[in-house]
């Protein structure tokens, strides 16, 4: 089957396992179709219409960070090793990720120790539909929360958290945050 492909506007929709880069094409006989219409791209996907905001990348802002961001999930920690998750947590994480069904590809992990990144730089370059802080304080970025009690803040989901190692270390942090996870990730 041939594909006719156009590229409209760079950004991952994902719909019944199904991935496209916001073309039009045909795949197994299914439809697609893009339009921008006032600075958002209008998808319609089996007669069901989804408006994406159109985001603009932050100019002259570049983080160094590890993942796919597949998923659009920002997680950041801080810790004097370099790399953005020290070795001993990764399987803990690991862990995490699997329960809802990601892997470190569907996140961007970053290290903020020694940067002190503003959120609209964050928001303007990884485009997240959610913000882990792993024993960060919000007030950092700009944001009043609470840990353990995830809000909507500048159109992003925000979750601050305790840090990797006090959770795992700490069963009740633990039942806490699957609480959050899967309310809000296993829907």
């Amino acid at each position: 089957m041939g594909q006719q492909v156009k590229t409209v506007y760079n950004l991952t929709v994902r719909h019944y396992n199904l991935r496209a880069s916001l073309h039009i094409f045909q795949y197994k006989q299914i439809d697609i179709m893009l339009k921008m219409q006032e600075g958002a791209v209008r998808l319609f996907f089996e007669g069901t219409t989804l408006y994406v905001p159109r985001q603009k990348k932050a100019e002259g802002v570049a983080f160094e960070y590890e993942g796919e961001n597949n998923r659009y999930i920002l997680m950041l920690f801080s810790h004097a090793e370099k790399g953005a998750l020290p070795a001993k947590n990764k399987p803990f994480l690991e862990k995490i990720l699997g329960a809802v069904k990601m892997t470190f590809k569907d996140v961007a992990m970053m290290n903020i120790a020694n940067t002190q990144p503003a959120f609209d730089d964050l928001k303007g370059y990884f485009v997240p539909a959610a913000l882990f802080l792993w024993g960060i304080e919000p007030q950092t970025l700009g944001i009043k929360a609470n840990k353990y009690e995830p809000i909507l803040f500048d159109k992003v989901k925000v979750i601050c958290l305790d840090s990797l190692q006090e959770i795992e270390s700490n069963d009740e942090l633990k039942k806490k945050l699957w609480s959050i996870l899967k309310q809000h990730f296993l829907q």
